[in-house]
């Protein structure tokens, strides 16, 4: 009897224990992240997470009103793209699959829409384009590139904002270096470590219907700070970059313009067979606002004026997220 007592003493420590780790946990996320979670609102649940999904990627189509959320699986099995209705929170995917039939593996990560073409980044210099209609498509279960796009950088995260695809690459020191040609000083001495390319995405349209394997000469480029996850620009024309690293709160901060910041400035950045092209600094001189958001945020996209964040926290690689909230993506409307 004795030991039947000590027992449940022992597992009823540990269930308090386990509570109160888990209440501390949301505790210290809400609170770091206060402001965030008073301001924005759930959009969608992310699917796919209980069976390995790790989110990475996001995009909207205004033409469906849907989601599209892109991602590796923690199995190595192949990628995949959800089509998601935030209306009814019904969704499909498809797998991603090579020109060859065999499963696709790529990091998944930034993902962006544009008429019938879906343009995805693979975690290389080379960006893997699909139809439209064969993704959202609920019968087929999965989808093959028609295209492949090769940027002048190694892109993690995509937009499209107006006229032009923006094409950023993730730096971060302990493990994901850029290349030293990549890597500038702003005016103002702060260390930029990445590039983000704009290229005009009519171009960019054309030269994907004139062949299979098209390159292209950026318009302009942004030296960016470390660990940028995603980037968006908004209706009003600032741009926001999400910053993240671990399980630390992540951070989206808000920009004036670099276009219109660094106007003087003739910095140049060599890009398609080693053109110069204009470069631009996104550094605290031309930053308006700072926003602490929860851990391992990703990409970014715009619905009106409003900021969607996805996060990866509740994926099977970081678990803990599952104990937080993270399963879904918020949105708000950011004020500067």
């Amino acid at each position: 009897m004795k030991v039947i007592k000590a027992i449940f003493k022992v597992l009823l420590c540990l269930v308090l224990l386990v509570g109160l780790t888990i209440g501390g946990l949301n505790i210290w996320i809400r609170t770091a992240s206060a402001s965030f979670y008073k301001n924005s609102e759930k959009e969608f649940q992310i699917p796919g997470l209980s069976e390995g999904f790790v989110p990475k990627g996001i995009t909207y189509d205004e033409n469906s009103g849907y989601y599209l959320v892109s991602g590796s699986m923690s199995d190595n099995s192949a990628s995949r793209i959800y089509t998601i209705d935030p209306a009814t929170s019904d969704f499909t995917y498809v797998e991603l699959k090579t020109t060859g039939g065999e499963a696709d593996t790529p990091s998944a990560a930034g993902i962006a829409v544009h008429g019938r073409y879906v343009f995805l980044s693979t975690g290389t210099e080379l960006i893997n384009v699909y139809r439209l209609a064969e993704v959202t498509d609920s019968d087929l279960s999965s989808a093959t590139p028609f295209a492949t796009f090769t940027a002048a950088n190694r892109p993690e995260t995509l937009f499209i904002h107006n006229d032009y695809i923006f094409m950023g690459e993730y730096y971060n020191k302990e493990g994901y270096d850029t290349p030293g040609s990549h890597k500038f000083e702003s005016d103002n001495g702060e260390q930029l470590n990445a590039v983000m390319l704009m290229y005009d995405i009519t171009s960019l349209v054309q030269a994907l219907s004139e062949s299979e394997q098209a390159a292209l000469q950026p318009e302009a480029a942004y030296a960016v700070p470390d660990n940028c996850t995603g980037m968006c620009v908004l209706k009003s024309g600032q741009l926001c970059l999400s910053s993240a690293k671990g399980m630390k709160s992540s951070t989206l901060r808000i920009y004036d313009d670099p276009m219109k910041t660094n106007l003087t400035s003739d910095n140049t950045y060599s890009a398609l067979n080693g053109e110069k092209v204009p470069l631009y600094y996104v550094d605290s001189d031309s930053m308006l606002k700072e926003i602490s958001v929860p851990p391992m945020a990703q990409e970014l996209v715009t619905q009106g004026d409003k900021i969607l964040v996805l996060t990866s926290a509740a994926s099977n690689k970081s678990m803990f997220g599952k104990l937080t909230g993270a399963g879904t993506c918020r949105s708000f409307i950011p004020e500067f």
